[in-house]
């Protein structure tokens, strides 16, 4: 008599040895479904990644990523400023309480979304920026859900593409039909500090995922910041050399913005009053110009801060936002440059938090 057993059972069909049968049959099939069900949830919980769990990128992605790309002013327009966008018709801005579209005299303002918006970008006819929702929360050391969200201009077809569990997004860029942005996660060490708010380190993660949200990975640091490398017809030590002449107590802030070989930037005093300056600059003869200054009120018993927050270019005007902070309060002052002229125009007031 064979002494081999089948896998299934008995494979006679005239036994009567039938219940074992189900029995097994049922076990089995109960434990692909679980292994099938595990699988499936890790893979929806996990995007891809090239990092430490050792899994790739999709194809996909990695084409999008590798594609070539032309700098237009969308690009330069994303990497300059955080709360402020432009179209061809239209200024995208946000403040502490939602996000905003208004025409470029800063007439028929229009809320767009609500919540704590920051990197919007403009790309293919459409907005793409982080959201997280407003809370009486004041601690910073804390993660929260931030959604990366797409919307057309007048705000319908809002979506959200993709969500992290951070502190904050710190970057981000719309690119080849890809979304690449930076979470901050803050990173507990189970202790607190004098004012009782948890205290630990932060991690910077790199993210990409495609416009439609289908397709995510985490990115590598040099992949990341390879796409929003710019690069700009002065560095920071040609600046400074410049500047010393006449302006030698001055220091190079971050908004900064060029046209072919001209370079828009921003300077403040690093005495009181703190003037901030802007200036541009040209390789056709070197020849430092000064467009603009805005000088803090001193008489003001409460500190006054002032500083810009980057430089958005339409083909025809830069412009600007001017945040004046005074102790709690905020105020965000428009304005715009004609480039052909380097005129700068007031445009609008468009946030005052407690009428400064």
């Amino acid at each position: 008599m064979s002494s081999e057993i089948p896998l299934f059972g008995n494979s006679n069909p005239n036994t009567n040895n039938k219940q074992p049968k189900k029995i097994i049959l049922t076990v089995v099939s109960i434990a692909v479904i679980i292994l099938i069900l595990v699988v499936a949830i890790k893979l929806a919980s996990s995007p891809s990644s090239n990092g430490s769990d050792g899994r790739n990128i999709s194809n996909k992605l990695e084409e999008k990523l590798n594609e070539s790309f032309v700098v237009d002013n969308d690009i330069k327009n994303a990497s300059n400023s955080k709360i402020l966008a432009v179209s061809d018709q239209y200024l995208f801005y946000s403040d502490n309480n939602g996000l905003y579209r208004v025409n470029k005299d800063g007439s028929n303002k229009f809320e767009l979304d609500t919540g704590k918006i920051s990197n919007i970008n403009v790309y293919k006819g459409e907005l793409y920026y982080a959201r997280t929702d407003i809370t009486d929360d004041t601690k910073t050391n804390r993660n929260a859900k931030h959604q990366i969200v797409k919307m057309a201009f007048n705000g319908d077809n809002k979506k959200e593409i993709h969500s992290y569990e951070c502190q904050r997004v710190s970057s981000m860029l719309v690119v080849n039909d890809v979304v690449l942005y930076q979470p901050i996660v803050f990173i507990p060490d189970g202790k607190t500090n004098d004012r009782g708010e948890a205290t630990g380190s932060f991690e910077t993660n790199y993210i990409i995922t495609s416009i439609d949200g289908k397709d995510v990975a985490k990115l590598t640091n040099d992949n990341y910041h390879s796409k929003f490398i710019l690069q700009y017809p002065y560095n920071q030590s040609e600046l400074d050399s410049f500047l010393s002449i006449d302006y030698p107590d001055t220091i190079v802030k971050t908004s900064k913005y060029f046209i072919n070989d001209t370079l828009y930037f921003d300077t403040q005093s690093i005495e009181q009053p703190r003037t901030i300056r802007i200036f541009s600059i040209s390789k056709a003869n070197d020849v430092l110009n000064l467009i603009s200054e805005h000088t803090p009120n001193t008489e003001s018993e409460t500190p006054v801060n002032s500083y810009l927050n980057g430089f958005v270019y339409d083909g025809e005007s830069i412009y600007y936002i001017l945040t004046v902070r005074r102790g709690t309060q905020e105020k965000y002052d428009l304005y715009k440059i004609d480039v052909n002229t380097n005129n700068t125009l007031f445009v609008e007031t468009l946030y005052n938090s407690e009428g400064i």
